[in-house]
């Protein structure tokens, strides 16, 4: 299957292993977007990470065209693994904003 899909932004940040740090919950990720229509960042906190290739996490926040955001983020492993420097995921977001009704998916 052809990927048609382009990079809009880029994703940073660390996720402490469960089994070496049983009292940590600091598993933030970042994520910065730059596109015409949305710029700005999201906060996504991961409870339990299984290490699969499908995680859902918890978007707590965010910045520019997603201030006060929360919702869901849902990364999918899109390809074998071929480093433990670089993976490559397809990220969706279900976003709710207070005081809107639109949502942006």
């Amino acid at each position: 299957m052809l990927n048609t899909s382009k990079v809009v932004g880029k994703a940073q940040g660390f996720i402490i292993p469960v089994e070496q740090f049983q009292q940590s919950e600091f598993n933030v990720l970042y994520l910065t977007f730059d596109t015409p229509d949305h710029s700005g960042s999201l906060s996504v906190q991961a409870i339990k990470v299984a290490h699969k290739e499908r995680e859902e996490f918890r978007v707590v926040g965010g910045t520019g065209s997603f201030a006060f955001a929360h919702g869901v983020a849902v990364f999918t492993q899109t390809d074998e693994q071929t480093s433990d420097e670089a993976i490559t995921y397809h990220v969706k977001l279900q976003l709710e904003f207070p005081n809107h009704s639109t949502k942006l998916l």
